[in-house]
């Protein structure tokens, strides 16, 4: 299977407000993206960024700073013309690791992890359905509500006092539904078999590495990097040397890991039967 060349593309938002974009600089990254309240972490590593930009980056000047002052960081992947975002979130941590002529900046981030900053203390008193109250809390996020669920479900009242995460866990202990956050949206699917309208076909003949994994009643596949792939859509496993895992699942937990110059360029899909079966 010949695939054009890989492309990694970066963007960084300093503390200032001074947005760069990156392309071709050697990075390496490992991402996880889940529907949970934490939604997703990466760890992201870069040579020789400009010394002003590690500078403008980095989290050690002042962590006081650090807390008042929003730095996002945005990884798109893929081959050729054909990239996507795989990660956007606040930058945790970030430090020069090591002395020139190659300066690589370590940067650890996190969905959502400015907003976990601040206090969130709402309260709805009166009979309200999960959608309602879903639209609502991503109003207070700051984030767009992609309801992707059939959930209809009433609830008697809501009150929340916590962080981003403490909201978006408020919302998954209603039930019937999972609520996780990209940076961007509030995304809700149903909490058993979600079905988002998406479908890929997965086989070695379209990208899977090695073999599937069972593993606590899920399946790991690993695939080469696939950026179209989304949380809550459905995969059909068609594998010749375990065909008993062959199957329709729906994806929980996506991991992203690679570098533009070393031989790993991965995507594993952790995955839960459709239909229970």
């Amino acid at each position: 299977m010949e695939l054009p060349e890989r492309k990694v593309v970066l963007e960084i938002t300093t503390g200032n407000g001074t947005k760069t974009i990156h392309d071709g600089l050697n990075v390496q990254f490992n991402i996880t993206t889940s529907t949970n309240a934490i939604g997703g972490e990466a760890n992201i590593m870069i040579a020789n960024l400009p010394m002003d930009e590690i500078i403008n980056t980095t989290t050690l000047l002042s962590s006081f700073e650090n807390v008042k002052k929003r730095k996002k960081i945005r990884l798109s992947a893929g081959y050729g013309d054909d990239i996507g975002v795989i990660f956007q979130g606040d930058v945790v941590h970030a430090e020069p690791i090591s002395e020139p002529p190659d300066i690589w900046l370590q940067i650890e981030a996190r969905i959502g992890y400015f907003d976990n900053t601040k206090v969130i203390t709402h309260t709805i008193q009166n009979k309200t359905s999960i959608k309602d109250i879903a639209q609502q809390a991503a109003n207070w996020l700051g984030l767009s509500l992609n309801w992707m669920s059939k959930a209809n479900k009433m609830i008697n009242s809501f009150h929340i006092s916590g962080s981003a995460n403490q909201v978006i866990q408020k919302l998954n202990d209603l039930g019937d539904i999972f609520a996780y956050s990209d940076s961007e949206k509030l995304n809700i699917i149903d909490s058993l078999n979600p079905n988002i309208g998406i479908t890929s076909t997965l086989s070695k003949s379209s990208g899977m590495i090695g073999i599937p994994k069972i593993d606590n009643n899920a399946v790991r596949v690993t695939m080469l990097l696939n950026h179209s792939l989304k949380l809550g859509q459905t995969i059909s496993i068609k594998s010749d040397l375990i065909p008993e895992v062959n199957g329709d699942y729906w994806i929980f937990a996506l991991t992203h890991s690679g570098a533009l110059r070393e031989t790993e360029f991965y995507t594993t899909a952790c995955c839960r039967r459709k239909n229970g079966k």
